[in-house]
């Protein structure tokens, strides 16, 4: 599953890779496949019929449980009054579009958010308008990205630093194991996140294992989080 980039793979396609490359009845296949479920080494979705390992189920069972804390208070908690809000969206300082402006304006009410797009939709523009308009009202916002690479360039088209999850979070991988973090027992490590707003960019990249440390050192009365 790790090698393919997935979270989950289908059960049927699996067990016709397996049956090809080890040239065995799919019956052998099957009934190793149902040892490794009933040791919970790996976990079915039944109702999908695919499988996922034990591991990467717990942990996506932690980061939906995260988000929905961040869900429940959605609307609450706003960075900008309704009357800030409709004043930034009437003066529309930084020519945002339509969809932009909308955007962040629910960025500027929800505690979690994704901010999708192609390129050249203006991204980075948006990003660079909910920064500045937040710290000019006092509050904290940091850039992170999944590499070195990629928060440097958030940091040049910004002009605000940025870095990387792995130093903001001070975790490395743990030797042998690729899918989940520590932080060499240090827990000092461990302090929750102080900053108003933490923006992601290109989250699509993002290891399960990263995900779940950040979210869990967010309180999300205090942080929100946006996804880009």
């Amino acid at each position: 599953i790790n090698d393919t980039g997935n979270t989950i793979l289908d059960l049927n396609k699996i067990l016709t890779l397996s049956v090809n490359i080890l040239a065995v009845d799919p019956s052998i296949v099957m009934g190793v496949i149902n040892k490794l479920i009933s040791k919970g080494s790996i976990k079915e979705i039944e109702k999908e019929k695919k499988i996922t390992t034990k591991s990467i189920y717990s942990l996506e069972e932690d980061i939906y449980s995260n988000i929905l804390d961040f869900v429940n208070l959605n609307d609450n908690n706003r960075f900008l009054s309704q009357n800030e809000l409709d004043d930034f969206a009437e003066k529309n300082e930084f020519k945002l579009d339509k969809t932009q402006l909308d955007s962040v304006v629910s960025i500027m009410k929800n505690k979690i958010n994704v901010l999708t797009g192609g390129p050249g939709t203006g991204k980075t523009h948006t990003i660079k308008s909910i920064c500045i308009t937040l710290m000019r009202k006092g509050f904290t916002v940091k850039l992170l990205a999944p590499t070195g690479k990629a928060a440097q360039r958030l940091s040049e088209s910004t002009k605000i630093e940025a870095e990387t999850l792995h130093r903001f979070l001070k975790i490395m991988p743990k030797k042998g194991d690729s899918d989940f973090m520590n932080d060499n027992d240090n827990n000092e490590n461990e302090e929750v996140i102080k900053e108003s707003l933490i923006i992601i960019d290109e989250s699509s990249m993002l290891e399960l294992s990263v995900v779940n440390v950040l979210l869990k050192r967010i309180n999300p009365l205090t942080t929100a989080i946006l996804f880009v």
